[in-house]
């Protein structure tokens, strides 16, 4: 019984996929979304893209930031950035090299929401 519902379902996507779909069946579901330039939701995926592009990076190199300031604030005991990230990983486990994370995730995403979003609306 389960073939015959997906046979019949595809013989029935083939049906509709008729002109430049012919041949096709799995293009007929899939239509092209068109996002006007300008328009709110443009700029609402802009401001998307910005949160994920600055949050995302700048929320990934937090545990190298860390480690740097740590080694300007003592470098006898941070004498490079790879026996910094085991000492950090000692003295503070995993979590201390997320130390950070949220503020830096928050501040980057509104960053990139405002230059990314509103870029078009004052160009």
């Amino acid at each position: 019984m389960i073939k015959v519902k997906v046979l019949n379902s595809y013989r029935a996507l083939k049906a509709r996929s008729a002109g430049r779909l012919k041949g096709r069946p799995w293009a007929a579901a899939a239509e092209e979304p068109s996002y006007e330039y300008g328009s709110t939701k443009y700029l609402q995926l802009c401001g998307l893209g910005g949160m994920l592009s600055c949050g995302l990076t700048h929320t990934a190199v937090v545990p190298l930031d860390l480690v740097k300031c740590c080694m300007q604030v003592d470098p006898g005991k941070y004498k490079g950035i790879l026996s910094g990230f085991g000492v950090t990983v000692r003295n503070d486990g995993l979590r201390g090299l997320a130390r950070g994370w949220a503020p830096t995730f928050l501040g980057y995403s509104l960053q990139g929401l405002f230059k990314f979003g509103l870029y078009d609306v004052f160009v």
